[in-house]
């Protein structure tokens, strides 16, 4: 009767333990693939704001024409980053960018807050985090480390790279380019050219 009674308590326990065991497989698996979206995502080349999105939510304190004058400003500082990619020296202050565009500061600041949403830093963060996307998707990793690859996409060291990559993207440098390689060889070998 306790044989019994011990093998029936067994066989629960190991129905209990497979169950917890497939949705924990399940779960790893969704959170998995729903990293592999946000590393398509991120292989997006699409940073600039769209001229419509910049008079959303602009401060009511702002006149029409500083709002005109801060979306100006703006898009001369994305042009000065796609034209001249300052946001690739490592040292790049928010005053040395306002210097290059005959502004201050101040104004600068309040411009990238006011039109674009964010901060000096995170949108030259964000800039340089396409620039290392730009570099895994053209090789550049195939022969360096990672730190040269937060380098050359300028940030100072491996370390603060690999948390703003994981903060922008969603995933580790590591996890993107491994899943970047495994992606481009699934597709080579559907299209063999």
């Amino acid at each position: 009767m306790y044989e019994r009674h011990l093998t029936r308590v067994l066989w629960i326990g190991l129905i209990i333990l497979m169950l917890g065991l497939f949705i924990i497989l399940f779960l790893y698996r969704r959170i998995y693939l729903s990293k592999l979206v946000l590393v398509r995502k991120s292989m997006t080349p699409n940073w600039r704001q769209e001229d419509e999105s910049f008079s959303d939510n602009t401060p009511l304190e702002l006149s029409e024409k500083e709002i005109l004058e801060q979306k100006d400003l703006v898009r001369r500082l994305q042009d000065l980053m796609e034209m001249q990619k300052i946001y690739l020296n490592q040292r790049l202050t928010i005053n040395e960018t306002a210097q290059l565009l005959s502004s201050n500061r101040t104004y600068l600041s309040r411009a990238i807050n006011n039109i674009l949403k964010t901060t000096f830093p995170t949108f030259i963060n964000e800039l340089r985090i396409r620039e290392a996307i730009m570099l895994i998707t053209k090789g550049f990793i195939v022969n360096r480390t990672q730190e040269a690859l937060a380098q050359k996409s300028g940030f100072a060291n491996r370390t603060v790279f690999i948390s703003v990559f994981k903060k922008h993207t969603g995933v580790t440098p590591s996890f993107f380019i491994a899943n970047y390689r495994q992606q481009k060889s699934e597709s080579e070998k559907e299209n063999p050219t």
